[in-house]
């Protein structure tokens, strides 16, 4: 609800500046309702897209990932994220005419960082547009100065665990790693959830 204010009090501050602009409104609603789809799993956000999205993480030098029309994501992220109940969610949006982008701040959530007692996520996204105001490419930066490393958070618990459970922990966590699946998801929060009746 906050977000929603912060985007109605933007709006009107754009159409009282200047009346005769109202691309920057309008794009900024298209953009709302595609991300109401999105959150809803909704085939119509693909009314404001093109028919493939490029996808950066990061920076745009490396080969971007494509969400392709009709064609349903999958892999261990998307499996892992399904059980932790991962949500996103925008701060703040804006228009940036310079690069014909909506740019917004995100915060992602889920049940893991919940249990490790870690923050959300907050990145800086930057969804390009094309000559026909669709978003063509999205690039998703994770702001350093923004976002503690996961490891720091799960440093006191895998310490517990290597006490209380120790070959549980050197499975789910191999050299500091955490392997994506839904399975994997699903026992990481049983551990979680003993860690703190345990502790």
């Amino acid at each position: 609800m906050k977000s929603i204010f912060k985007i109605i009090g933007f709006l009107a501050l754009v159409s009282a500046c200047n009346p005769n602009n109202e691309k920057p409104q309008k794009l900024l609603s298209n953009f709302i309702s595609y991300y109401e789809a999105v959150k809803i799993k909704s085939p119509q956000k693909w009314d404001f897209t093109l028919d493939t999205l490029k996808i950066w993480m990061e920076d745009t030098l490396s080969t971007p990932r494509l969400q392709i029309k009709g064609k349903i994501s999958s892999g261990p992220w998307k499996d892992w994220d399904s059980i932790m109940n991962s949500v996103t969610y925008y701060d703040t949006l804006w228009y940036n005419k310079s690069e014909h982008a909506i740019q917004g701040y995100f915060n992602e959530n889920n049940d893991f960082y919940h249990l490790i007692g870690k923050p959300a996520n907050k990145t800086l996204r930057t969804y390009w547009l094309n000559d026909q105001d669709k978003i063509d490419e999205l690039l998703i930066y994770w702001i350093p100065e923004e976002n503690k490393n996961t490891a720091h958070y799960l440093k006191p618990i895998v310490e517990w665990a290597m006490t209380y459970d120790s070959l549980e922990i050197k499975d789910l966590y191999p050299e500091g790693r955490i392997i994506p699946s839904i399975e994997n998801a699903k026992r990481w929060k049983v551990l979680l959830k003993q860690y703190h009746q345990l502790k």
